[in-house]
């Protein structure tokens, strides 16, 4: 999901803003977001192990330096990772690279974009992109890669251009597994960058998408509405927030997208990674590309809805094991971007490195 949403709650009753912030608190759910300040150390071994295609790697493979496809295993994961591996039981079952076929769409129109598609040196917008990656070739050595990179990934092909489905947030205890779930409804349309049939709004080429989303469980946060516009022009996002028996929609701040998520340590922006546009921000810096184990490929399914109990509706969930959030999926090496992003003064984060 993009966006926050964050009206002014001061005049609202307890019970108002008790609902508000579980609202908050779900909306990280599938956000995933890595801070890293640099990158863990290595402990020298007589013989480094070699792992291969389905071992699972431990805090073991990490102290003994193993290697999986020619990379020292302790390089393909950032210091946070390391630290949940060494110190919090986290395994990640590995599988060898295997490729992901784009859609044709969205290479044909990629393609059309190299040497076409700038960023105004005034604005910082984009001009002469319609669709696709708006910079399918990067030069490491061009000062505004960063910003491009970034670019791609803001406006690229994130997804289906239209979305109707439910999602659902967990709260998950360390000896107890899944306490408790909230699941909404979810409405997402592309506008501008479509890649399907062309979809027309009434304020045609300068919206890039739109978000919906209601609360259907449990009862506290059933029918609690959201809407959230994000715009191609530089137009901050605009939110709106609708609360069962509490009036009209309010609209939320205009930098709310840069507000704490309340009972995390994340801003608004960090949801889907790099929610924000890019314009907003002060800057970005390449840093380099480099190894790293991502989800690249899921198999199997995430979500049961109708299964008799909390453990089975979640099968990625590597059930009796401790700790209960080891994810039952394949983590696999893939070459990326690592890019520093500078926010505003008046953001929570001095820097954001993203991959």
């Amino acid at each position: 999901m993009i966006g926050l949403f964050r009206p002014d709650v001061t005049d609202f009753r307890k019970s108002a803003r008790g609902r508000l912030r579980r609202w908050q608190r779900c909306r990280t759910a599938a956000a995933l977001l890595t801070l890293v300040s640099g990158f863990p150390a290595t402990v020298p071994a007589a013989e480094a192990a070699a792992l291969q295609d389905g071992d699972v790697l431990n805090r073991e493979h990490l102290l003994a330096s193993a290697t999986f496809f020619g990379d020292r295993v302790t390089d393909l994961v950032t210091e946070r990772y390391a630290a949940r591996i060494s110190g919090r039981g986290f395994e990640m079952t590995l599988s060898a690279p295997k490729p992901y076929a784009a859609d044709p769409r969205f290479e044909t129109a990629s393609a059309k974009n190299a040497g076409t598609v700038a960023i105004d040196r005034e604005t910082g917008l984009l001009t002469g992109w319609t669709a696709g990656a708006p910079f399918p070739v990067i030069d490491p050595g061009d000062p505004d890669a960063g910003a491009k990179i970034v670019w791609n990934a803001v406006v690229g092909n994130r997804g289906a251009d239209r979305f109707a489905g439910r999602i659902v947030a967990l709260n998950i205890g360390a000896e107890t597994g899944v306490e408790s779930e909230q699941i909404f409804e979810i409405k997402r349309i592309r506008y501008r960058g479509a890649l399907t049939a062309p979809t027309r709004h009434p304020d045609d080429g300068a919206i890039l998408d739109q978000v919906i989303s209601r609360g259907i469980a449990p009862p506290e946060i059933r029918g609690v509405a959201s809407q959230t516009t994000r715009f191609a022009d530089g137009r901050p996002a605009s939110s709106w927030l609708v609360i069962p028996g509490m009036g009209p929609a309010m609209e939320a701040p205009v930098d709310a997208w840069q507000d704490d998520i309340e009972g995390t340590v994340q801003a608004g922006d960090d949801i889907g990674i790099f929610g924000a546009l890019p314009t907003a921000y002060r800057g970005f810096r390449l840093r380099g590309a480099r190894p790293l184990l991502v989800v690249a490929n899921s198999a199997g399914s995430r979500w049961e809805e109708k299964a008799s109990s909390k453990q089975r509706r979640y099968p990625l969930l590597a059930a009796g094991k401790v700790p209960p959030w080891n994810v039952a999926d394949t983590w696999e090496p893939r070459r990326v971007y690592v890019v520093e992003a500078v926010p505003p003064e008046s953001h929570r984060y001095g820097r954001k490195v993203i991959y």
